[in-house]
């Protein structure tokens, strides 16, 4: 059977090196991010269509945070500062920002800076190499090693890059009544401390924790009792 045709830029099918194929993986991510919110105007760059209320972005600034933390930060141990400045007030816990007055170019620009610096740190290092301690981790026993990060990274951006899909057919973003319909309806669904995606489709008071199944996605719509955003897998999963 002969190898389908590949997503525009992934590495070849007869890439064997592990290395390789987690720097490829990587440069392919981060290429589709940036070719997704290429095709979008300034306004939708800083337009919510979610609950959860971030932008595309916010999501290209957290993400290169996410790299300085784990590979300038964690593997390298250099003393960055702010490295939570993704985050409005520097807590891992808030949400993400972009600074009031920072242009999307700007964003763009620190973004692929952060991706060059990225690229260096892991093509001089071996993946069985462990982090240097003193700066994200404080002792050895806390220092992953650089396979581990690359494929923690792996993770984070295809969850992200999905959620940005998640974002393009959102149902808030549907005109007309019956777009804002589903809209209204989901949040009403969502409830306070219960994930929207194991409503299902059932009444209030009868969903059963962990029972989520499989379901189907359409550009631009929910269908209740037909599955979720992000349904594939069967769950979604909120930026962190």
């Amino acid at each position: 059977m002969s190898i389908p045709p590949l997503p525009e830029g992934e590495p070849a099918p007869t890439l064997a090196d592990p290395h390789q194929l987690l720097e490829g993986y990587l440069d392919y991510y981060r290429r589709t991010l940036l070719r997704k919110v290429a095709a979008l105007p300034e306004e939708e760059l800083r337009a919510t269509r979610l609950p959860s209320g971030w932008t595309p972005l916010e999501l290209i600034r957290h993400l290169q945070y996410v790299e300085r933390r784990w590979l300038n930060w964690g593997f390298m141990a250099e003393q960055v500062p702010d490295p939570w400045g993704d985050r409005g007030t520097g807590d891992p816990k808030d949400r993400w920002q972009v600074p009031e007055g920072m242009s999307t170019r700007q964003v763009l620009d620190a973004y692929t800076a952060q991706c060059d610096s990225s690229r260096q740190v892991t093509s001089a290092a071996k993946l069985d190499q462990r982090a240097s301690v003193g700066g994200r981790f404080a002792t050895e026993a806390e220092a992953p090693t650089l396979a581990w990060i690359l494929f923690h990274l792996l993770q984070e951006y295809a969850r992200h890059v999905g959620q940005l899909d998640v974002w393009w057919n959102w149902p808030l973003a549907a005109r007309g009544s019956r777009g804002e319909r589903w809209g209204r309806w989901i949040r009403q669904r969502m409830g306070v401390g219960q994930g929207w995606w194991k409503t299902r489709g059932r009444r209030p008071g009868r969903v059963r924790p962990g029972t989520v199944r499989p379901g189907r996605v359409w550009p631009g719509r929910v269908w209740p009792g037909r599955g979720a955003v992000g349904a594939s897998s069967g769950s979604f999963c909120w930026p962190r």
